[in-house]
């Protein structure tokens, strides 16, 4: 059985931090709940990012 949603987003998390310098073009968004999907974005594009899933 997969694990959690909030289980998994730690790990994605965790994982941007462990590839510092390893040239990833991979940004990790922060895990909002109850946030309007256009704020998301205009956050996203803010921080110089394309888009956010």
């Amino acid at each position: 059985m997969a694990a959690p949603y909030l289980e998994r987003r730690a790990a994605l998390s965790d994982l941007g931090h462990a590839l510092p310098g390893v040239g990833v073009p991979v940004q990790i968004l922060p895990h909002w709940e109850g946030v309007d999907g256009a704020v998301i974005l205009e956050t996203a594009r803010n921080s110089g990012m394309e888009g956010a899933l």
